[in-house]
């Protein structure tokens, strides 16, 4: 071995230690990613799924009158907003994330259907930036 030839046994251990080090992040990292991160990404999924079918169903129910508030209240308290019509000029997804993956996936059988996925531009936001670009779902029944 040549390599051994040139490197002392302290920079050796040092080199074997180093490779170890980081065998050793990568292992941890994935086991994080795989058994804490993915779990409690699909948890928040379903639970964002049921609080926006819920929310629909809701809407559904109540009087014309007082739909106006409810979507308001959605919007201010969860981000939320509701639409009778899919939008208009909706572009195709061009996200790739787990999260949205898993969202449509449970909204998907809370519906019991596929569900249809766009992307929307909104503008005028609150938060000082004044454009939004968020999925907007349409169920397929």
């Amino acid at each position: 071995m040549r390599l051994s030839s040139r490197l002392s046994l302290t920079q050796q251990s040092a080199l074997l230690l180093l490779v170890f080090f980081i065998l050793f992040e990568l292992l941890v990292v994935s086991a994080i990613t795989y058994f804490l991160m993915v779990p409690m990404a699909r948890r928040s999924a379903a639970d964002l799924a049921g609080l926006m079918t819920l929310s629909a169903q809701t809407w559904s129910e109540l009087p014309p009158v007082t739909r106006p508030a409810f979507e308001i209240e959605l919007a201010r308290s969860h981000a939320l907003a509701l639409r009778a019509e899919p939008p208009h000029n909706a572009e195709p997804p061009s996200w790739r994330e787990p999260y949205l993956r898993f969202l449509v996936a449970s909204l998907s059988v809370r519906v019991g259907g596929p569900v249809a996925t766009s992307r929307e531009e909104i503008r005028g936001g609150t938060n000082g930036s004044g454009r939004h670009s968020l999925p907007a779902m349409d169920v397929c029944r």
